[in-house]
């Protein structure tokens, strides 16, 4: 009956028939075969508890607000990065969370610290060929706006200055 367990549906099946046989089956087997569950149900995603799986990487959608410092930290302290929106596809898949879930602005892995105007990846430093600015954007405002947020009323990337507060997005 373990063999074989090729997806979510095989899971399905078999957490169904733990249930069926859950009434005639004494305790020790029945933490066997939660365990088991348990083991197949973490291996069906390579993505934490809390991350979205999406096209081969995992999305971490912050329930807290903060600078973009401390979010650059965080995601690193959990084995990621802010987010770096590489391409329309990757754009299109936030947008659709981000919509979904009715997600605040949000900080992403851009800013222009190192030259006015530059835009490079925080981590990386790459430079960022993918940009979706909004009407006047960047417009860098009092000359100190060096990060970047996503203005979800928009949809469209604002640069911002770094020790507001932010809902973020990691990914790794």
């Amino acid at each position: 009956m373990f063999k074989y367990i090729r997806d979510l549906h095989d899971l399905n099946i078999l957490i169904y028939t733990v249930n069926a046989l859950a009434a005639r089956m004494d305790s020790a087997k029945i933490v066997t075969l939660l365990l088991m569950i348990s083991f197949f149900r973490g291996g069906l995603s390579r993505c934490d508890i809390g991350w979205v799986n999406e096209n081969q990487s995992c999305y971490y959608f912050s329930r807290f607000s903060t600078n973009f410092y401390t979010a650059l930290s965080f995601c690193k302290s959990v084995g990621g990065k802010l987010i770096e929106i590489d391409s329309r596809f990757e754009w299109n898949m936030i947008k659709r969370h981000v919509q979904g879930r009715r997600f605040p602005d949000f900080y992403i892995g851009l800013t222009d610290l190192f030259s006015e105007g530059d835009w490079q990846k925080a981590t990386t430093l790459g430079r960022q060929t993918f940009l979706q600015w909004g009407n006047g954007q960047p417009d860098n405002a009092g000359n100190n706006q060096h990060c970047v947020q996503v203005y979800v009323s928009a949809m469209k990337f604002d640069d911002l200055w770094c020790h507001y507060d932010r809902h973020f997005i990691c990914e790794k």
